[in-house]
């Protein structure tokens, strides 16, 4: 009976562990040698998440100790979440794949400028054709929106759409429920707020220490 019970605990922890997330949907930027690792679980359609993250690019220029990585978590009652993830995904391998973290960091920073374009209320009349046209227009800079249909329209898509899957499920199964949350070395933590200050953010990662 003490055997079955250990085999069937070692079980439950092994189904209880968070998804992994392969290398090329982990989206870090900053210190190549962190001494914190800030988590960012962001939704593009989240007016907090997009107060948050520019403080989160400032953190990682200002303070050499810090990498950020952005964990996308569309949040299933935004409508346009889950395709603005799935757009992200899609720029990234046709953009930012070849010319680096700038396309993703940079198509990440459009979609939250122009979040307002593809709110719930904004895009109520729109078709989900319309909605991922609307999308791959902020990419502009980096690819055009063909190209971007293109890859949505085509078979190898699905496999974008997983992986924003994927990557909800990881952030699920650590206890994240809404936006922004915040992991710092592994660990969820609760500090944190959308508004917070560099000064702010550098103050809390020192009581860390």
């Amino acid at each position: 009976m003490r055997v079955f019970l250990a085999l069937l605990a070692l079980v439950l922890v092994a189904s209880a562990q968070s998804p992994a997330i392969p290398r090329n949907l982990t989206f870090a930027f900053g210190s190549e040698d962190p001494d914190f690792v800030v988590e960012a679980f962001l939704d593009f359609q989240c007016p907090d998440s997009k107060a948050a993250w520019p403080t989160l690019v400032d953190l990682v220029r200002k303070d050499h100790r810090v990498q950020v990585v952005l964990r996308l978590f569309p949040l299933p009652y935004h409508r346009a979440s889950f395709d603005a993830a799935w757009a992200f995904l899609l720029v990234h391998r046709l953009a930012g794949i070849h010319q680096g973290k700038d396309v993703w960091m940079g198509y990440a920073s459009a979609l939250f400028d122009n979040q307002d374009q593809f709110g719930t209320a904004a895009t109520a009349k729109l078709n989900e054709y319309e909605v991922q046209s609307l999308l791959a227009s902020f990419a502009s800079k980096w690819v055009s929106k063909h190209e971007v249909l293109h890859l949505w329209d085509s078979k190898a898509s699905t496999d974008y759409n997983l992986d924003v899957r994927r990557l909800w499920k990881n952030g699920a199964s650590r206890g994240v429920y809404g936006t922004p949350f915040f992991a710092v070395n592994t660990a969820v933590v609760s500090d944190p707020q959308p508004t917070w200050t560099v000064g702010q953010w550098e103050t809390f990662l020192n009581s860390l220490e």
